[in-house]
């Protein structure tokens, strides 16, 4: 939205300078009145909505991108940053010159380095790759779960490396911000990742909403374990080893648990996946839940520090030593009535297959329509009305596709009985 340009000023200072394009306000504007079009038809056709709070993640992006068209408020935002990381000597944020900066022109201090993704560059310096994406977690954890105050624009544009070493960050016109309620139960859930305590990690997830209440606990936990040790740890390789158990619990959690999508995480969610992809380039090997460990521990709440940890987990034995031989009891007698039901939900893996197939194929079409649909939204506020015709109706063909392959595929997915198993009426 904006083009950067060096400059010098009367003094001899090197500066960057910061230019809104000319007329992009009325572009921004056709480009959300096409997105609020999209997200109608998406309601309309789909059911995606029980996911996904669309309307509330319109209005964070409308609002985001808003700000971003007023280079004062990019100003205040990298003062904050720079006055939150003011200990950090690591972290370089420019400087701003408020006397030659106005709402569409911003001028700040001009720093220069190796871009973030400039491999050859930063082995030539001599800088650590993996200590420097261990240093860019800890910056951004540091950020969200300290100051409630982020960076959530991190692509390699956005990030370079001076040649000793420290960060240098630019572009805040978006930025995140966190309230001292939901940092607490981030940093919660988020040690409880460190310390792969999978049912704690979903109790934090309903309650900062990604979960609603009446998700089964042990199915999803099971789940959680598999994608923390893929994803952020390096783990055993789960995915050869149990594939059959990995599949038939991603076709239930998907179909059948009550994930959603909170508004206020959307641009967390894309900083931290940008985030993830960059330190991944750097570093193939990092554990992004081991290397923040140490950091984390730093600002553990007081009721999860050690003591308090080791004191609820004593009651917890205590109690358990108390509970469980009644429990056992009650097993033995059923065991010798021949009352004990051990239930295995066998399915066919080959089936399990086949239905992650047609869900791939229902999910290209929606993408293929939603491309469609958008264009054709394009091309229509922007006056384009015989070439708007031809792209309704090939959404509308599209469509019609897309929500045929979607009732297949839902009545193919019927229940099965386990093998050996007869069917009672």
């Amino acid at each position: 939205m904006g083009q950067v340009h060096e400059a010098e000023l009367f003094s001899g200072q090197k500066v960057a300078v910061k230019i809104l394009r000319p007329g992009i306000e009325k572009l921004v504007d056709i480009d959300l009145r096409a997105v609020r079009q999209v997200i109608v038809w998406i309601k309309f056709f789909t059911d995606w909505q029980q996911w996904v709070d669309f309307d509330a993640i319109y209005r964070e992006f409308e609002e985001t991108l808003r700000e971003e068209l007023n280079y004062l408020q990019e100003g205040k935002n990298a003062e904050t940053i720079a006055a939150n990381s003011a200990e950090d000597n690591e972290l370089i944020v420019p400087a701003i010159y408020w006397d030659y900066t106005r709402q569409r022109v911003l001028t700040m201090e001009f720093v220069d380095g190796y871009k973030v993704t400039d491999y050859a560059g930063l082995e030539k310096a001599g800088i650590s790759r993996a200590k420097l994406a261990r240093r860019l977690l800890e910056i951004y954890v540091k950020q969200i779960l300290v100051d409630g105050f982020f960076h959530a624009d991190p692509h390699p544009g956005n990030l370079f490396i001076d040649p000793d070493g420290k960060v240098i960050m630019i572009d805040f016109g978006m930025v995140g911000t966190i309230s001292p309620e939901l940092k607490e139960k981030l940093i919660k859930m988020v040690l409880a990742m460190v310390d792969r305590d999978n049912i704690q990690v979903v109790y934090y997830l309903k309650q900062v909403g990604f979960l609603r209440r009446d998700a089964d606990d042990t199915l999803i936990a099971r789940a959680v374990g598999v994608f923390l040790e893929q994803l952020l740890g390096k783990g055993t390789d789960l995915f050869k080893n149990d594939l059959k158990d990995l599949l038939d619990d991603l076709e239930e959690i998907l179909y059948e648990q009550p994930f959603q999508i909170p508004a206020r995480f959307t641009f967390m969610g894309r900083a931290l996946g940008t985030l993830y992809g960059i330190c991944i380039g750097l570093d193939k090997e990092i554990s992004f839940l081991d290397a923040a460990k140490p950091y984390l521990k730093q600002f553990m709440p007081e009721e999860a520090r050690p003591l308090k940890l080791a004191k609820d987990k004593a009651v917890a034995v205590g109690t358990a030593l108390i509970e469980v031989p009644p429990l056992m009891a009650k097993v033995l007698r059923q065991a010798e009535r021949g009352d004990l039901e051990l239930k295995l939900p066998l399915k066919n893996l080959q089936e399990n297959i086949e239905q992650n197939t047609r869900a791939s194929l229902a999910i290209a079409w929606g993408i293929v329509w939603a491309a469609v649909i958008f264009s054709t939204v394009y091309l229509y506020v922007n006056g384009y009305m015989i070439e708007a015709r031809w792209g309704l109706g090939a959404g509308i063909l599209i469509g019609l596709i897309f929500i045929g392959k979607t009732r297949n595929n839902d009545r193919k997915r019927v229940l099965h009985h386990p093998e050996g198993i007869k069917k009672i009426r």
